[in-house]
């Protein structure tokens, strides 16, 4: 990494092995994605359910009623939020780094930079957390967006946007 625009050290505790962090953060994001495209798979059961074969064609079903975005939705984004505070966890570690072996916190206090230690602790777990939450965000937008597209406007009850946010309440 010499590129010092996405050097990270610059960004952790003295002596600290970034890349382990940032593979920690990255398996956490990956692992929150594929859980989130189970979502996928109660969309198109519940959809298909609309329908019914008719000579070899897919008829829909009068008067059947696609279940609301937030309950095909269920918990599919909970994993970044819980991402999101493993993030956040790793802040009293970062700060007790600067205790152990090397004692590097002596530095720190000598530094005249006040907030340098504090910048070194909170930035990538703050900055980890806050993509976390943003996709969870950026993917409820597209998963919303799939459902209106996919869903025929007859089957859909009214209100699905008003309906995400009484629950986010």
């Amino acid at each position: 990494m010499n590129n010092k625009r996405f050097d990270l050290t610059r960004h952790a505790p003295l002596g600290m092995n970034v890349n382990s962090q940032f593979t920690t953060y990255i398996t956490l994001f990956v692992l929150a994605t594929l859980y989130s495209f189970f979502y996928f798979n109660r969309f198109s059961n519940h959809l298909e359910w609309l329908y019914e074969w008719s000579r070899s064609a897919k008829v829909l079903i009068e008067g059947a009623v696609m279940p609301d975005f937030v309950e095909l939705l269920e918990d599919a984004l909970t994993w970044f939020w819980a991402a999101a505070g493993v993030c956040l966890l790793q802040i009293p570690f970062n700060y007790r780094h600067h205790y152990r072996e090397t004692k590097s916190i002596y530095l720190m206090k000598r530094l005249p930079k006040k907030f340098e230690l504090h910048r070194r602790c909170l930035t990538l777990p703050i900055l980890g957390a806050g993509i976390m939450v943003l996709f969870s965000f950026v993917l409820l937008l597209l998963y919303f967006w799939y459902y209106m597209a996919k869903v025929p406007s007859q089957c859909m009850q009214p209100d699905q946007w008003a309906k995400i946010w009484s629950v986010l309440r």
